[in-house]
């Protein structure tokens, strides 16, 4: 409480006086005093771009180091043996094997909706990251050529495998993702509290069930 001559005046912690109106024992305060538009400035605030986050270089070299890694275990074992994968990665390769389209047009093209989802459910800087995670990808499998190193069956689903996971890890560590059912996974752990990795396990054992069915 502070009091001024005359009366006595309760001034909010957040309204600390600036200056004092001539003529009137009142403090003029530059601080927005009403909660609601309070809240509405701190929300905006949060709703902006952290560019300095993305393009920091600890981001920037595990979102490089995961994109490089998928790409070599989906060109190196994956989409020229016709190996599918889970989610929007395993979508594009079915596609490729039946049709004329490149797999870097189709993960950019599936990809898009899930930009949406996580610009308006998630974030705005982690819809940023992972369009531009997925940009990436779609380049690397455009330019960079990988030759195949085995047909074996067993050794495509381990070590491709493990090296799109791999991948996928890196870039989520990043703060991004580079396959659509991710940002499905991180909405699920806002919402329901089942973390990242749980979701996309369960994700990876119905689809393992699926093909053995």
């Amino acid at each position: 409480m502070i009091k001024l001559p005359g009366k006595s005046l309760l001034v909010n912690i957040l309204t600390i006086p600036n200056k004092l109106i001539p003529g009137k024992e009142v403090y003029q305060s530059p601080v927005i005093s009403d909660p609601k538009k309070r809240i509405k400035k701190f929300m905006r605030s949060s709703d902006k771009i952290d560019w300095d986050s993305i393009f920091s270089f600890r981001s920037v070299s595990l979102t490089l180091g995961g994109v490089f890694l998928a790409v070599l275990g989906m060109q190196g074992f994956m989409v020229p043996n016709n190996f599918i994968d889970g989610g929007i990665t395993g979508l594009s390769i079915l596609i490729t094997g039946i049709s004329n389209i490149h797999i870097s047009l189709l993960l950019l093209i599936f990809n898009i909706p899930f930009f949406f989802i996580g610009y308006h459910r998630i974030g705005r800087t982690f819809s940023m990251h992972a369009f531009l995670a997925v940009i990436l990808l779609s380049a690397g499998m455009y330019f960079i050529e990988i030759p195949v190193f085995t047909s074996d069956k067993v050794l495509i689903a381990v070590f491709g495998g493990f090296f799109i996971g791999l991948g996928i890890g890196l870039v989520i560590r990043a703060g991004g993702v580079i396959d659509g059912l991710e940002v499905i996974a991180h909405f699920t752990e806002k919402k329901s509290g089942l973390t990242v990795l749980s979701f996309l396990v369960l994700f990876q054992q119905r689809h393992v069930m699926s093909h053995r069915i």
